[in-house]
């Protein structure tokens, strides 16, 4: 299962949306007149409806994901297979915001992973979680005033269930890690893997991290609503996905997630307060009313595709991205 996010699936994994193009030959002379006479209303309807549908912004490379809104309004995200961080406004235009110093490693799920800001007075730092090449370490860093400083090294990366997402709740830096296929090592206090870490977001790369929860597979979508820490676990073999949520006192509420596997790949609020997420599987958001009466169940679907995350905008605007692009939902905003 955590084999499945972040990352590219296989072209035959994937099933490409196209509009039908409908054909019968036999097609009866009144019938062809009746389509010629009201063909022009057909066409203003079906341009109406495009128009309301989700719009392509970016045609990405670099295999884009986790996308963060910005306060005033634009968003950045990341290209995990080239370590360059990219700033946008809503309307798609983009530059080159940061390019990471470390040649990373990428095979598999690895890469530039994740990212979250952090207001310093009137600047925004960025930290970004990826693995480098030189020893395939997980290591976390701020990117503020042009300078890039790490501040952790984790532990040693797999091609799978890395986890890497990060999040803040107030001062502390959280990072998801997945169970960097040693399942038996979940449980263990002794070990990363399979943990939702807090960091010292000004600390030094040898600082060890305090865990608020384990036992988890890859819980690669996670968000912060209102201090509370909600994430969907990847669920190995047949498993239902897990829906979390952790108080700042450490209680943990875990639902099921109804329905077909998702691969849950990112998290994030709507102005009400209901969560989206973004399955990798699923190709699609979803509405994820804040569940409180012990089931999860999805609403309904939301806006564009989605595989490898999802932001909402200072407008309302949900973002997204896919394996070659970035995406705007023009129905929220």
């Amino acid at each position: 299962m955590s084999d499945l996010v972040p990352g590219s699936p296989p072209e035959d994994e994937r099933e490409r949306v196209r509009w039908p193009l409908v054909a019968k030959l036999g097609v009866g002379l009144a019938v062809l007149t009746l389509l010629v006479g009201i063909g022009a209303a057909l066409i203003a309807a079906f341009v109406v409806d495009r128009s309301d549908e989700p719009t392509v912004i970016i045609s990405a490379s670099g295999d884009p994901l986790s996308p963060v809104a910005l306060a005033e309004g634009g968003f950045l995200y990341a290209e995990r297979t080239t370590g360059r961080i990219m700033r946008s406004d809503r309307t798609g235009e983009t530059t080159v915001a940061v390019e990471l110093s470390d040649e990373l490693a990428t095979e598999g799920q690895r890469g530039l992973l994740s990212l979250a800001t952090r207001q310093s007075g009137e600047a925004t730092d960025v930290y970004a979680s990826w693995t480098r090449a030189s020893d395939g370490r997980l290591v976390v860093g701020r990117l503020a005033s042009g300078t890039e400083t790490l501040v952790w090294e984790g532990p040693v990366s797999t091609e799978l269930a890395n986890g890497g997402t990060l999040a803040f709740r107030g001062d502390e830096l959280l990072i998801s890690i997945g169970d960097l296929q040693e399942p038996d090592a979940t449980d263990d206090p002794d070990t990363p893997n399979g943990k939702i870490l807090v960091l010292d977001p000004d600390g030094e790369p040898d600082q060890e991290p305090w865990v608020v929860s384990g036992g988890w597979n890859n819980p690669f979508a996670m968000t912060v609503v209102d201090d509370d820490i909600w994430l969907v676990d990847n669920a190995p073999g047949p498993q239902p996905e897990r829906v979390v949520r952790i108080s700042p006192e450490g209680e943990e509420a875990v639902l099921e997630l109804d329905g077909e596997m998702r691969a849950p790949s990112s998290l994030a609020v709507l102005p009400d307060g209901d969560l989206v997420l973004c399955g990798f599987l699923s190709e699609v958001v979803e509405r994820l009313p804040t569940p409180d009466a012990g089931v999860a169940l999805p609403g309904e679907v939301l806006g564009p595709p989605c595989a490898t995350g999802v932001t909402v905008l200072a407008d309302g605007s949900i973002v997204t991205t896919t394996s070659d692009a970035v995406w705007r939902d023009p129905d929220h905003g």
